[in-house]
């Protein structure tokens, strides 16, 4: 199988509430078998700056597909129209990256 297919084979998921416990868990646990997460968190850059930063250094030392993304923003603000801290090489972004993307996270529903 190609690197293309295997991608395209993967799951994907958002995990959120990944600064801590239970998300974290999960968010490792799933990019470690070897699935595409998304690990969501609030205050991105700001009380959780470390959770973030520390899950993108795992994402990095054990090159997982483990991207960290900003799920709330301020009332009245838009997220940035890129994901921050993404590893991926644009042809290598799964459907879920370029969905996330395009609709600036306005309209995600938790699953």
């Amino acid at each position: 199988m190609s690197n293309q297919s295997d991608r395209n084979s993967r799951e994907v998921g958002l995990i959120t509430g990944s600064s801590t416990s239970f998300g974290r868990q999960l968010s490792e646990t799933l990019a470690r078998k070897g699935h595409i997460i998304f690990a969501a968190m609030r205050y991105l850059f700001g009380k959780n700056a470390e959770y973030a930063s520390a899950l993108r250094e795992l994402a990095i030392q054990e090159n997982l597909s483990l991207e960290v993304v900003e799920m709330e923003t301020p009332l009245g603000q838009r997220p940035s129209r890129t994901i921050p801290g993404s590893t991926h090489q644009p042809d290598e972004r799964s459907s879920l990256q370029r969905t996330l993307e395009s609709n600036q996270l306005d309209s995600i529903g938790c699953f």
